[in-house]
């Protein structure tokens, strides 16, 4: 009849869904690719990430179970696909334009974990395990031609909560004007925000902006009638 029931799923590992522990590996796992282009002047297909330079990058203790955790993420973003309606068209170096004409795209394929054993110099073996990954195409084809947006890995790392994370990356993408304005409909958009109140909307982007602030990121923030108005401590060129 007249009875509306809406179901609301929030980011559970438990439903193969992301979590906010996907995005930083996933965070990782790229710095990892803009890095190699940079040192190898390509993207490579085939890439091997030592497990422990994790809990360094994200500044975070091991852990026991720290490990295992990473190679279940791995598992569940490679599960994941991103359906597209149109097409991916890319400009590639020498003109050309490169479709891909697939409903969906993976970040990345897992292929398991790599352990090796080494022996040091006193005569002990130590086991290292590494993330063996391959990158698909459209992905290193977007890195290799300078069609992504790198951002400051420390200073990401550095502000804690999913959503404030996804709001700092967000937000590189736009910081070209001291001064920028963006829409409620945009922010709800992209960081998730299923609320319904305007007060509470802006509730919710209050306690994300506000640790920008803090890290020195942002200068200050306001709140408008259709959205907020951001100031940039710095601009890119």
């Amino acid at each position: 009849g007249s009875i509306v029931k809406k179901l609301s799923i929030a980011p559970n590992a438990a439903y193969g869904l992301p979590t906010e522990f996907d995005q930083d590996i996933i965070v990782v796992v790229f710095y990892h690719l803009y890095d190699l282009n940079k040192k190898l002047g390509y993207c490579p297909r085939k890439i091997r990430i030592p497990l422990s330079d994790f809990p360094k990058i994200m500044e975070i203790s091991k852990g026991g179970k720290l490990y295992k955790g990473i190679e279940r993420s791995a598992e569940r973003v490679s599960g994941c696909e991103i359906y597209q309606d149109k097409f991916v068209t890319v400009k590639e170096k020498n003109g050309n334009l490169k479709i891909y004409e697939k409903t969906s795209l993976k970040l990345f394929h897992f292929n398991g974990i790599h352990k090796e054993e080494k022996e040091t110099r006193k005569g002990k073996r130590i086991k290292k395990y590494y993330l063996d990954l391959d990158t698909p195409d459209w992905v290193r084809n977007n890195i290799e031609n300078l069609y992504t947006t790198e951002f400051d890995i420390k200073k990401y790392f550095l502000v804690k909560g999913g959503r404030t994370r996804k709001l700092y990356r967000f937000l590189e993408l736009i910081r070209y004007n001291k001064t920028v304005p963006i829409s409620y409909e945009k922010l709800r958009k992209e960081l998730w925000i299923d609320e319904k109140e305007m007060f509470n909307v802006r509730r919710t982007l209050k306690r994300n902006l506000t640790p920008l602030v803090k890290s020195g990121y942002l200068i200050t923030f306001g709140f408008e009638e259709n959205g907020i108005v951001a100031t940039f401590s710095s601009i890119k060129k």
